[in-house]
């Protein structure tokens, strides 16, 4: 009911998909969304499945008849749900595009996608394409866990700090990047992007000249930011990209 009616912003909404997860948590009581506007969660499982399989099965039930009595919530809704930060663990490209169809685009600044299923084998991760954030233009902070993002750097470039791992990136890609971050106030946190294909890497050095730091491990260009004395350092590895600034 409350989630329905909401008419202020949350400050964080999770959901998260239990079928892999390792922490037992209560079951949420009647009155648990009531109580928890700031920071609704919908998560229970058992701690160890091979003791207990039925109570994981029944876990399991829960959470989908959760998540999915949610997502009707938000479907019913005659507004958007308005929150700053959300945290989505999920096992498919709907259990993303579904919510996020719901969720008021400008409000939302922050997110946070995990796919728990290959939390403990890192190597293996399925597509994810993100194309429905394009238009969440004060989105500030993403990080993918676990998922090999298919959508194109560009598209997702009007976010400031990306974590995750794309399955190919451009030189246009990072151009776009570099034009986001030019743009913005020069104090961000330092991150890195990785990727596993990178086709026109050597047409970097045609966009932004020689490096001014070359080495074995990679290549180092920095920029400056307009009216500052701060600096965009953008280094490429073979496995990624790491942007960070500094004097």
């Amino acid at each position: 009911t409350v989630l329905g009616n909401q008419k202020t912003p949350f400050s964080q909404f999770h959901i998260f998909d239990p079928e892999y997860e390792s922490n037992i948590t209560e079951s949420p009581s009647l009155n648990f969304f009531q109580r928890s506007l700031e920071r609704i969660c919908c998560r229970r499982t058992p701690k160890n499945t091979e003791t207990y399989p039925s109570q994981y099965e029944n876990s399991i039930a829960m959470h989908n008849k959760v998540f999915d009595c949610i997502l009707e919530i938000l479907k019913s809704r005659k507004r958007p749900l308005q929150v700053s930060s959300l945290y989505l663990s999920v096992n498919g490209q709907d259990r993303l595009e579904t919510p996020m169809e719901h969720v008021e685009s400008r409000e939302l600044m922050y997110l946070n996608i995990c796919d728990p299923r290959n939390a403990n084998h890192a190597t293996v991760k399925c597509g994810l394409n993100l194309d429905v954030l394009k238009n969440f233009d004060n989105l500030k902070g993403l990080k993918v866990h676990y998922f090999l993002i298919t959508s194109s750097l560009e598209t997702l470039s009007h976010i400031l700090i990306i974590e995750g791992t794309f399955k190919k990136i451009t030189a246009t890609d990072i151009l776009a990047k570099i034009e986001t971050h030019l743009k913005s106030a020069p104090y961000f946190r330092d991150h890195l992007i990785k990727y596993d294909e990178f086709p026109d890497e050597s047409r970097l050095f045609e966009l932004f000249g020689t490096p001014f730091d070359q080495s074995s491990d990679g290549d180092t260009w920095e920029f400056n930011f307009p009216k500052s004395q701060r600096k965009l350092v953008v280094s490429l590895t073979p496995d990624w990209v790491e942007f960070y600034n500094r004097y």
